[in-house]
Parts: C-alpha cells; sequence; structure tokens
C-alpha cells in the first residue's frame, strides 16, 4: 500500500481555500479553545486545594482512560455512522463537565472522587468526537488538500493550548474559577450549531464503499490490526505515538503548576499560564514554518527525529532554574511535538484504506491519546514518589530511547530494500562455490564467545569501512573488492546498514546474512571458535 500521490505545489495553508473548513476551523478553534480553558481552571483549582501530583497523575489517567478503551470502537463507529452526530455528541459532553466542575466550585464541594469522575467524562467525549473529526475533515477538503487540513487542526489545537491559559486566566481573574469555567459552556455551542448545517457526515467521499451498518464486533477489531500491519509506516506511526504518550504524554502539563511553583509563581498564576503558553507558542511556529517553507514533509523516519528531539528537550524542561531558559525548552519543544504528531497522523490518515479509515485511526487515536493513562504514572504518581523533575527526565529519556530503537528500524527496513539479502540456504550455495568472502562484523568479544562462520574473516564493524578503502592509512588489503562480499553479524541489523554503506562507497557485489549468526546458529549450521583453529 502506497500514499496517494498528491500534486507536488500545493498553495500555503491549502485547506484554508476551502470555504466550509475555514468556517469549521475557526469553530473549532474556539470548541478546542473552551476544552483547553476547562484544563487551566480545574488543574489550578485542584493543586490549589490538594496540592497532590498523585491527583494529578491520577486525572491524566482518567482523562485519557476511554481513549485508551474505546478508540477503536469508537473509530468504527465513524465508518458506519454520521460523524456530524458524533462530533455533537462529543460537545454535549464537554459542557456537561464544565457545568460540573462550575457548580462544584461554586459549591466549595469538590472532592477527588469528583474530579476523576468529571475527567472520565471529558475523556468520554473526547473520544467520541476524535475519530469522527479526521474523517469530516477529510470529506470537506478532500484527498489533495488533507495533509494541509491535518497540520491545521494540529494547529488549531495547539492555538487553543496558547489561547486557553490567556482566555482561561482571565476568566479566572474577571469573574473567578467557578463562574468562569460555567461562562465556558457557552463557548462550546457554535460548533455544535454548525454541525447542523453542513452537509457533511464524513462519507461523501468513499466513492463506491458502502458503510457497513452491522455491529463492530471481534473479527473486525482483527481485521483492523491486520490491515494496520499491512503496511509497515502505519505500525511505526502507531509505535511511535505510543511511546511518546506513555512515557510523557502531556502529563507534565498537569503538574505545571508544581513546576512554576519551583521556579518562583505568582497567586494569579501569571507565570504558570506563561508556562503553557510557551509550549503551545511553539507548536504555532512549527505548523507555520511546515505549511510556508514546505519543510518537514511527512515521512517516518522524519517524525522520528523529531519525537526523539523532542524527548531530550522535553527532558531538559525539569531542571532549568529560571524563567527564560525554561520557556525558551517549552517553545521548542511545542515546535518539535507539532512536527511529530501531524507527520505521524498525516502517514496514519493518508495510508488508511478508505474502508477502514476511521477504525485505523481510532487504533492510533488508542496510542498517542489513550495511551496517555500511562504517562500519569510515569510522570505523576512516580513524581509523588522521586519528585516531578526526576519523573518527567527520567520518562523523556525512555522516549528518546524507543525513538532511536524505531529509527534503527527503519534504517535497516530501508537498508534491506537497497541491497541483496541472502537466506542461510543462500550462503551456504555461494560458500560451496567458493567465490564469496564472508566477513563477520560483530564485536570480537562475541566472536570469541559464541563462535563463528566456518572461513569467515573477522573485521570490526567500526573499522569495517576503513579496513576495505584503498586510500585509508588503516587499508588492510585482506579483502578482495571485486570478489563477492558477505556480511553477517548477530542477528542482521548491523550487517544491513553495513553492506548498505558499502554499496554507497561502490562495492557493487555486496549482501549480507538476514538472519545473522544467530539464525545461522539455531539452524544448526556449523561454528567454528577460536580455540579450534
Amino acid at each position: 500500500m502506497t500514499a496517494p500521490a498528491g500534486p507536488t505545489h500545493l498553495p500555503k495553508f491549502a485547506a484554508l481555500r476551502v470555504r466550509d473548513y475555514r468556517r469549521y476551523f475557526v469553530l473549532s478553534l474556539f470548541a478546542l479553545t473552551a476544552d483547553n480553558i476547562e484544563h487551566v481552571i480545574s488543574y489550578w483549582v485542584i493543586f490549589r486545594k490538594f496540592h497532590s501530583p498523585a491527583l494529578g497523575g491520577f486525572a491524566v489517567i482518567s482523562h485519557w482512560v476511554p481513549f485508551l478503551l474505546f478508540s477503536v470502537y469508537m473509530g468504527a463507529l465513524a465508518d458506519r455512522h454520521d460523524c456530524r452526530r458524533l462530533i455533537q455528541i462529543s460537545q454535549g459532553l464537554f459542557m456537561l463537565a464544565s457545568l460540573a466542575w462550575g457548580l462544584l466550585f461554586l459549591t466549595d464541594t469538590l472532592r477527588m472522587w469528583h474530579a476523576a469522575a468529571i475527567l472520565l467524562v471529558h475523556g468520554a467525549a473526547g473520544v467520541v468526537g476524535a475519530p469522527a473529526i479526521q474523517l469530516i475533515v477529510h470529506d470537506m477538503v478532500g484527498t489533495e488538500q488533507l495533509q494541509s487540513a491535518i497540520r491545521l487542526n494540529a494547529s488549531s489545537r495547539n492555538l487553543s493550548v496558547l489561547l486557553g491559559p490567556a482566555v482561561g486566566g482571565g476568566l479566572m481573574l474577571v469573574l473567578g474559577p467557578a463562574w468562569g469555567i460555567l461562562a465556558n459552556v457557552l463557548i462550546y455551542l457554535p460548533l455544535t450549531i454548525f454541525l447542523m448545517r453542513v452537509p457533511y457526515t464524513g462519507h461523501g467521499r468513499d466513492g463506491a464503499e458502502s458503510r457497513r451498518r452491522r455491529r463492530f464486533g471481534l473479527a473486525d477489531a482483527f481485521q483492523v490490526l491486520g490491515q494496520a500491519r499491512a503496511d509497515r509506516r502505519i505500525v511505526t506511526m502507531i509505535l511511535l505515538g505510543g511511546a511518546t504518550s506513555f512515557f510523557v504524554g502531556n502529563a507534565f502539563q498537569a503538574q505545571m503548576p508544581e513546576y512554576a511553583h519551583d521556579l518562583g509563581t505568582d497567586d494569579a498564576g501569571g507565570w504558570y499560564s506563561a508556562l503553557l503558553a510557551a509550549n503551545a507558542a511553539g507548536a504555532i511556529i512549527g505548523v507555520v514554518l511546515m505549511e510556508t517553507l514546505d519543510v518537514l514533509r511527512p515521512s517516518a523516519r522524519g517524525a522520528i527525529v523529531c519525537a526523539a528531539a523532542w524527548g531530550v528537550t522535553i527532558g531538559l524542561f525539569p531542571w532549568a532554574r529560571t524563567y527564560a531558559p525554561a520557556l525558551a525548552l517549552l517553545v521548542i519543544a511545542g515546535m518539535l511535538n507539532v512536527a511529530f504528531t501531524s507527520m505521524a497522523q498525516t502517514l496514519v490518515q493518508v495510508l488508511a484504506p478508505a474502508r477502514h479509515r476511521g477504525s485505523i485511526v481510532g487504533l492510533f487515536n488508542t496510542a498517542i491519546l489513550g495511551l496517555r493513562a500511562g504517562s500519569g504514572v510515569t510522570i505523576g504518581v512516580l513524581g509523588a514518589i522521586i519528585n516531578v523533575h526526576w519523573s518527567l527526565a527520567l520518562s523523556s529519556a525512555a522516549v528518546v530511547v524507543t525513538a532511536l530503537a524505531l529509527l534503527v528500524g527503519e534504517m535497516v527496513t530501508d537498508a534491506k530494500k537497497r541491497i541483496q539479502n541472502l537466506s542461510i540456504a543462500d550462503l551456504e550455495k555461494e560458500m560451496a562455490r567458493g567465490d564469496v568472502q564472508v566477513l563477520d562484523i560483530r564485536d570480537v568479544r562475541e566472536r570469541r564467545k559464541l563462535g563463528f562462520v566456518p572461513g569467515s574473516l573477522h573485521v570490526p564493524r567500526g573499522m569495517l569501512e576503513f579496513w576495505l578503502d584503498p586510500t585509508s592509512h588503516y587499508y588492510s588489503g585482506k579483502v578482495d573488492p571485486t570478489k563477492r562480499i558477505v556480511l553477517y553479524c548477530a542477528g542482521g541489523q548491523r550487517s544491513a546498514l553495513a553492506a548498505d554503506v558499502l554499496r554507497e562507497m561502490g562495492f557493487p557485489n555486496v549482501a549480507h546474512l538476514e538472519v545473522g549468526f544467530n539464525g545461522w546458529a539455531e539452524a544448526g549450521r556449523p561454528v567454528e571458535r577460536e580455540s579450534e583453529k
């Protein structure tokens, strides 16, 4: 499966040229801002009332658990039903949550279990609407402008994070937390009304594909997984989204009052709002750069690199001792976050087959949104034990390690497409003919401990290019560049990358043993050891 080919030169902010999408963009920005206003006010009141990092972590868990449990099912509903109605149900639940917060603040009866229950309602609202939004936007703009629309949706989400603290802080200052969050209910209404007046259902561009109305069952779930596995890039983006969400997600925002407190905050919460705004401001800058300069086009490798850089940046944030570096790091983190999330979402949305698009988007949402419940533990609950500075730093390090592992996997997969991959039988045939040079590129300790393929020459990976390059000071002359060269390592990853490097150096007849030495030994093939020589 390949991504649909689109025009090479789309106009800047192409989706905004579609009239109905322009209206949707503005009104959805209102609704998303209301969502973030609720976060700002409710998190601030929770922190001031309970001073509990564990509660902040539990708030994140209870908020995102619905995404973890129901995203695929809600995606299936979006595949089968009118997406306008699903979004309207979502908006109704958001309004109910704000109303409940306001009444509890007014009566001063807020308890910890109230907060968890309301956040579950809020999470349910999000999971009901998320896949439906993706499908209805696709219906509005079509495939050609879809990438632009996904980026703009990302900018809208992050612009709402920028506006949310500003508007939420203003409402708290002018009306107080209780009346401020009650006024917030009204901000959800315009999008709900707009959806009553537009013709898009989310399925208008599916052509002959019919909407299946039967209930979503276990067999359908396995079919969705099979469709996702059909394209390696979808799987990689799901894994990347899951790792970034599980380890860090947005749980650090729930702990932002404590970071602001440690940096030295004010009673009105101005610096707290500034920290939240800085992260979102960076995201807006990132979207503007991607849309106007045509940089960071969606690719699996680009998304992984940006995610790794985001992990490094967000991991440095808790160690800032003044507001200047803290704000700068959050701006950079915001840019990197919107870069990798929008690239990942674009790849999943474009590569998913139309018949299962909602379900696969739901699966992606399970990873990138639902697994944020885990970040409530890795940052919030763990932060209550070792403090939130260390918990965020360690969680960010886990993101970096995961991203690097995925990057290596991408590099190996791409390399294998450009080189010859030999099975054990293939290598045995070539060795029997005697016209092949087999090079063991493992570490010397691996070779001595585990043995090696009989007749292979040991060329450590770090010296491979130097030993084979006649212009190098370390050129050994032991390998004939005109003869067939086959590399092997332990499992086939290092040898694939090394073979690709030799190909780029101009060695035309290079291959590698795909299963590596481990596969060779497990298959019962002969193994020679140093002592036997």
